[in-house]
C-alpha cells in the first residue's frame, strides 16, 4: 500500500490494476466491456486509512513546522527582550547612583533661597527665613516671592550700583552676608502685603514699591534733593556729600526731619542716608515680583556690626558662588531628568518586549500544544493503517491477488514522456496519469511506444485526471475500452471532449468519470454512436448544460 505521501497529481487507479492482475496472474481475459473498477472492501478500508493517516500527518507537519517557526521568533523576541531589559537596567542604575543628588538639588530649588543657604552652610540666614516675626509671609521658593532664585539673581546689579554710588562719595564698598540677604528676603516678603517696614531685625532698612527700572532715584536721588533743600534752607552748608553729608544730618537730626515734614508731607531722607553711612560695612537686597499692594517691592538692609560672625562677600564674590550654586543644581537635576527619561524609554521598550515575548510565547505553547494533540491523531491514524493494511495483507494473501502498490511503482512514462502507463500484457497498456498535471491539452493516444515497444491503450484509471484544473481539451483514442470512476471529476476547465472510438459500452463509462467539469463542456462523440453514448454519459456526472455532439 502506500505510505504517508500521495502519488503524483491524483490517487492511481489501484483497484483496477488489482483486480486487473488478478486476472492476468490466474490466466484470464477480460474484453474491455468487462473490466470493472470494483473494489474490495479490504482495499478501501486501507486506503482510507492511508488518506486519513496522509491528512493526520500533513495536519501534524503543517503544526509543527508553525510550532518551529514560532520557537524562533520567540527566539528573537527574547534576544530582544533580554537586550532591552539590559538596556533598561542599565539606564536605572544611572538613575539611582545620581537620586540622592538629584533629590537634594530638586528640595532646594524648590526652596530657593533657602535652598543656597542651606547648600553653603548659613544656619543665620536660615533661621532669618523661618524663625523671624512675619515667617508666615515667606512663601520660600514661589516664583514671585523674594526668595526665588530668579528674584535673588536680579538682585546683584542694585548692589553694585550702590557701591557705585558710594565709590564716587569716597565711601567703602558695601560687603554682601547670606545674613542681610535673608533679612531684606522676609522684610520684602513682608511689606508686599502690608506698606510699612517690618522692623523685625536690627539692621538699616530701605524699601520701595513699585519704582519702575531703579529704586534709587527714590532712596537717593530724589531724597537727596530734598536733603541738599534742607541743609541749605536751614544754613547748614549746599553740596554736601558723602561722609560730610551724613555728619550734617547725624548733628542736626532733628532740625532736618523737621523742615522735610514741614515741606514734603510723608517724605523723609532716611533712605539716602542709609546708602550714605559711612559706618555701615554689609548690606542685602531682595526683590518681591507678587504685586500685592503696588507692584514691585524693592527692599535692602545694612549694617555696620557683623553680629552673627557671616562670612562676607565682594558682591562679584557672592554673585558667583550663587551661580555657581545655581548652575550645579540646575545641571544636576537637568542631567537626573535626562537619564530619567531615557530610564523612562527603556522601561516602555522593555515592557514592550515584555509584552511581545509573552504574546509570541503564548502562540508558540498553544501551536506546541496542537501540534502535540495533532501528532497523537497521526499515531492512531497511523495505528488504524497499519490495522487496516494488514487486514488488506489477509485479504490477498487469501484471495491470491498481487499488491496494487507495485503495480503503481512500475508505471512507466511512454517515449514522450508526457503520460504515465501500467503495462497489463503484452499488448496492451492502461493510461494511469498526466506526467505533466498542469496541461491544458490532452490526448489518450491509440498507441504509445514504452522503451521501444509499441502498445493499445485500452484503458483510463480511476482518478486519472481528478483535480487537474488547467486541463481544457481532451481527446480519447480509438482503443480506450474503458474509462474508471473519477477519471477526469473536478476538472472545472475541462470544455472540449472528443471520443475517437466506436467501441464504447455502457460498462465503459466510470461513475462520475466526468463529474464537475466545465458547465459547457462539449462532447464530440461518433455520428452512429451519438444516441448511445448520449445516454450512457448521463452516468458519468454530466450535467444539463453540457451537450454531446456529432463529430
Amino acid at each position: 500500500m502506500m505510505g504517508i505521501k500521495g502519488m503524483t497529481c491524483k490517487k492511481q487507479n489501484r483497484v483496477f490494476m488489482v483486480i486487473l492482475s488478478f486476472f492476468l496472474i490466474a490466466g484470464i481475459c477480460l474484453s474491455p466491456a468487462e473490466m470493472t473498477f470494483a473494489a474490495s472492501a479490504e482495499e478501501t478500508a486501507a486506503q482510507n486509512a492511508a488518506a486519513a493517516k496522509t491528512a493526520a500527518y500533513d495536519t501534524y507537519n503543517k503544526l509543527n513546522n508553525e510550532a518551529a517557526a514560532l520557537k524562533t521568533e520567540m527566539d528573537n523576541a527574547k534576544e530582544k527582550q533580554t537586550a532591552a531589559e539590559n538596556t533598561y537596567n542599565t539606564s536605572k542604575a544611572a538613575v539611582d547612583t545620581k537620586q540622592s543628588d538629584y533629590d537634594i538639588a530638586a528640595s532646594r530649588k524648590k526652596k530657593g533661597s533657602y535652598g543656597f543657604y542651606e547648600s553653603i552652610g548659613s544656619e543665620n540666614a536660615m533661621k532669618a527665613l523661618t524663625e523671624c516675626k512675619y515667617a508666615s509671609y515667606v512663601h520660600m521658593g514661589e516664583e514671585t516671592d523674594a526668595t526665588s532664585l530668579k528674584n535673588m539673581a536680579a538682585t546683584f546689579e542694585w548692589m553694585r550700583y550702590l557701591n557705585n554710588l558710594r565709590k564716587n562719595l569716597g565711601l567703602g564698598e558695601l560687603k554682601v552676608t547670606s545674613y542681610l540677604m535673608a533679612c531684606a528676603q522676609a522684610n520684602c516678603d513682608y511689606s508686599d502685603s502690608v506698606i510699612g517696614h517690618a522692623k523685625q531685625f536690627n539692621v538699616g532698612e530701605c524699601l520701595a514699591w513699585n519704582w519702575g527700572s531703579n529704586p534709587y532715584i527714590q532712596w537717593y536721588d530724589n531724597e537727596k534733593e530734598i536733603f541738599d533743600e534742607a541743609t541749605q534752607s536751614l544754613g547748614l552748608g549746599s553740596g554736601l556729600t558723602g561722609a560730610t553729608a551724613y555728619s550734617c544730618y547725624q548733628s542736626n537730626k532733628s532740625s532736618i526731619d523737621s523742615y522735610v515734614n514741614n515741606h514734603y508731607s510723608g517724605k523723609s531722607v532716611g533712605h539716602y542716608i542709609n546708602d550714605i553711612n559711612p559706618g555701615y560695612k554689609t548690606t542685602g537686597f531682595a526683590i518681591n515680583t507678587k504685586g500685592t499692594q503696588y507692584g514691585v517691592t524693592y527692599g535692602q538692609t545694612f549694617s555696620g556690626y557683623n553680629y552673627n560672625n557671616d562670612p562676607e562677600y565682594t558682591v562679584d564674590e557672592y554673585e558667583k558662588m550663587f551661580n555657581d550654586y545655581k548652575a550645579d543644581m540646575e545641571g544636576t537635576i537637568s542631567s537626573y531628568e535626562a537619564l530619567k527619561a531615557e530610564m523612562d524609554k527603556a522601561a516602555s521598550a522593555k515592557q514592550a518586549a515584555d509584552t511581545n515575548l509573552k504574546s509570541i510565547t503564548d502562540k508558540y505553547n498553544a501551536k506546541t500544544a496542537a501540534a502535540a494533540a495533532a501528532l497523537q491523531k497521526y499515531n492512531e491514524a497511523a495505528a488504524a493503517y497499519e490495522k487496516a493494511d494488514a487486514a488488506y495483507k489477509a485479504y490477498i494473501a487469501k484471495t491470491g491477488q498481487a499488491s496494487s502498490e507495485a503495480l503503481i511503482a512500475d508505471a512507466k512514462k511512454d517515449t514522450n514522456g508526457k503520460s504515465l502507463y501500467n503495462i497489463i500484457s503484452s499488448k496492451g497498456v492502461i493510461y494511469t496519469a498526466p506526467a505533466d498535471t498542469t496541461a491544458k491539452v490532452v490526448t489518450i493516444p491509440a498507441t504509445v511506444s514504452i522503451d521501444g515497444k509499441k502498445y493499445s491503450v485500452v484503458a483510463v484509471s480511476a482518478n486519472a485526471f481528478k483535480d487537474c484544473k488547467n486541463l481544457n481539451k481532451l481527446v480519447i483514442g480509438k482503443n480506450v475500452k474503458t474509462i474508471g470512476e473519477n477519471a477526469f471529476l473536478n476538472c472545472s476547465s475541462l470544455k472540449t471532449i472528443i471520443i475517437n472510438n466506436t467501441k464504447l459500452t455502457k460498462k465503459s463509462f466510470g461513475k462520475n468519470a466526468f463529474k464537475g467539469i466545465n458547465k459547457k463542456a462539449v462532447f464530440k462523440v461518433p455520428k452512429k454512436k451519438l444516441v448511445s453514448y448520449k445516454k450512457w454519459l448521463k452516468n458519468t456526472g454530466i450535467t444539463k448544460t453540457m451537450k454531446v455532439k456529432k463529430k
